[in-house]
């Protein structure tokens, strides 16, 4: 049994590929599609962003056919939930892959993240999750009372467009966006209670998502960029937003670690991130390269 999740994310369109027979390993492909770019200033999906979704579909159809899949499911998450020409995505999908895709909302966003960043790993309860996306950001916990989660709207991409203007930031402009973030995760604090005790006190939080692009950032990785269980430190993570959020783009450019697709939502995710771990008391997190995809991926194995 082989399946394939694509997942069209705010900032990149995402395929993976697993099966029940772990020898044939598993097919992993990302482009960047920034499907969010312009919707915190008019709501709409560009057709330059819809254009390069609909040929990462076409290309990911090859490398379905290519592997034999037997069942494919294509789901969207905030982008989908909040773009006034959202039906533009569906109809991309059914022409490309021939499939209906599936909205699903905050709180199966992050379920299935949690799921996919704790997969594999022995990691004693309770354990918290961030998943900074490019328009949304995922929280969980899971505790010997279940697993409990909150998605909030404000994303990488977004917060950058929304709040940074200027080149390099300017300081008012940083402090604009860490108070509407503040804001934001007071909405966390109401809707998981108990979150923020189980992060003062150290659980372990795990952090797929941009986290990913933040410890290459850290580890200067210019090829191989396997971050999977990287920890992540506080001081760390507050160094890496002070050097690139007082670039200029042009200097951001030449961080080792930073890919050029994420010039433009770097400095947002990163103001998400750190006021974070201000207000939580969180000392480290570790960087998961699992989250929503794999997450799917293992459910629609089981189910079969």
């Amino acid at each position: 049994m082989r399946v394939a999740v694509v997942e069209l994310g705010s900032g990149s369109t995402k395929l993976l590929i697993s099966g029940q027979d772990s020898a044939l390993g598993d097919v992993a492909q990302m482009v960047k599609t920034n499907l969010a770019a312009g919707i915190a200033k008019n709501g709409l999906i560009s057709e330059e962003a819809l254009e390069a979704l609909r040929q990462a579909l076409r290309d990911f159809k090859t490398v379905i056919d290519d592997n034999r899949v037997d069942r494919v499911i294509a789901v969207g998450s905030e982008v989908a939930r909040r773009a006034d020409n959202a039906e533009e995505l569906q109809r991309a999908v059914v022409h490309e892959l021939g499939i209906e895709l599936t909205t699903i909302d905050g709180n199966a966003e992050a379920e299935a993240a949690l799921a996919g960043a704790m997969a594999g790993r022995d990691l004693a309860l309770p354990v918290a999750m961030i998943d900074i996306g490019a328009a949304s950001t995922e929280f969980a916990i899971a505790d010997q009372d279940g697993s409990r989660f909150v998605s909030i709207p404000i994303g990488g991409r977004t917060i950058s467009d929304e709040f940074i203007e200027s080149d390099p930031p300017r300081p008012e402009e940083l402090s604009a966006a860490l108070s509407v973030i503040e804001l934001h995760l007071e909405d966390l604090r109401r809707g998981l209670p108990g979150f923020g005790t189980a992060t003062a006190q150290g659980c372990t939080v795990l952090g797929p998502g941009a986290l990913n692009e933040v410890a290459a950032i850290e580890l200067g990785l210019l090829e191989e960029r396997s971050v999977d269980g990287f920890v992540l430190e506080r001081s760390a993570a507050e160094d890496v937003f002070r050097t690139l959020a007082t670039e200029s783009r042009e200097d951001r450019a030449h961080n080792p670690g930073l890919q050029p697709e994420h010039l433009d939502d770097v400095v947002g995710a990163l103001c998400i991130l750190v006021e974070f771990i201000r207000q939580f008391g969180v000392e480290e997190i570790v960087v998961s390269e699992q989250g929503l995809r794999h997450g799917l991926a293992s459910e629609l194995l089981r189910a079969e």
